[in-house]
């Protein structure tokens, strides 16, 4: 009936599109109707403005699981090779030797660690010349050695934050909770490589999309599975659905409630303030029960003691980790010893 509520992105899981689940009941020009029926005089197109207005704040109500959408980092490994010559105050790397494709733009240009990651934002192949988004600030170097990594990601448009994020090499958890004041106490050249510990939210693309560093910077090519919970884009269309799990008749109960105060009586023929207030209420109340459904999908209000680590501790601890629990057989029992 709809179309799906998010937008594509690379290395995106996201619904078919044309698909709307059960439980939304009804599509945009649907929802416009039925708060229509309270005040027939309002612009139909005020009436879509005040619901995207209604469901970006129930959206913020809670971690609701129908936002969650899954995807992966797909890391690059270095690029090396030749040399490069570059010049105080300009944006052009020239390369010698080297086999630049167009595949290094968006990745991190480095020439040694006295200076930051530097975002490649065009290739010239034939050349064989990167432009930079900054000009260079450091002295003028001819033949010298470099190379280029993926230090900064993008996971999509309509991301808000990662919910949680894995690396399969080393069977841990990323750290998210890490900043870039932490990166920039701990490792300010970003001289550590080889495979990532922790996702760290960087500044938003000059786009405005949400964009993360990995620490350490990857020098293998693998996969980063993650889980993030996203921001949908506005209803346009009448046939627009609300994602899952969030109720249309909760989003009508509220733009009813709106439609009965809509410009004060003096304008509004149909003005019932009192009636306005019993709506909200109602619908509010059945908000507590929408969330309580919820949480039968996607457990959020108890977190168990080992959701909180990154990963489990290692045998020097006392502990075992994943990977030996992976590898081995659990004996039945109590404790650390439990099925």
């Amino acid at each position: 009936m709809s179309t799906s509520p998010f937008i594509n992105a690379a290395n995106q899981v996201l619904p078919n599109a044309g698909v709307s689940p059960w439980r939304n009941q009804m599509a945009l020009g649907q929802m416009v109707g039925a708060i229509l029926s309270e005040n027939p005089d309002i612009d139909p197109e005020d009436t879509k403005v005040q619901i995207n207005s209604i469901v970006r704040d129930i959206y913020d109500r809670r971690t609701w699981s129908g936002l969650f959408i899954r995807g992966q980092i797909a890391t690059t490994g270095f690029t090396i090779g030749g040399s490069v010559s570059v010049t105080q105050g300009s944006q052009t790397i020239q390369g010698a030797g080297t086999a630049w494709t167009p595949a290094v733009v968006g990745q991190q240009f480095r020439l040694g660690y006295n200076t930051p990651p530097m975002n490649i934002i065009a290739c010239d192949p034939f050349a064989q010349t990167l432009t930079i988004e900054m000009p260079w600030a450091s002295n003028t170097y001819v033949s010298a050695g470099y190379f280029i990594a993926q230090y900064f990601y993008t996971l999509g448009p309509n991301i808000k934050y990662v919910h949680t994020a894995k690396n399969m090499l080393m069977a841990w958890r990323l750290r998210l909770d890490y900043t870039q004041q932490t990166l920039d106490s701990r490792d300010p050249w970003r001289a550590t490589v080889f495979t990532p510990t922790a996702l760290v939210q960087m500044p938003p693309t000059p786009n405005g999309d949400y964009q993360v560093e990995l620490w350490p910077v990857p020098s293998l090519v693998q996969a980063l599975p993650w889980v993030a919970y996203c921001q949908p884009p506005n209803l346009v269309a009448d046939e627009d659905g609300l994602p899952p799990a969030i109720r249309a008749d909760i989003v009508v109960d509220f733009g009813r409630a709106w439609a009965k105060t809509y410009k004060g009586p003096k304008w509004n023929k149909y003005y019932d303030a009192a009636e306005a207030g019993r709506l909200r209420q109602e619908a509010n109340h059945k908000l507590m029960y929408m969330a309580k459904a919820d949480e039968d999908l996607y457990r959020q209000s108890i977190i168990y003691p080992e959701e909180d680590i990154r990963t489990a501790p290692d045998l020097l601890s006392g502990y075992r980790n994943a990977i030996w629990d992976f590898n081995h057989g659990v004996p039945a029992g109590g404790g650390n010893s439990e099925w």
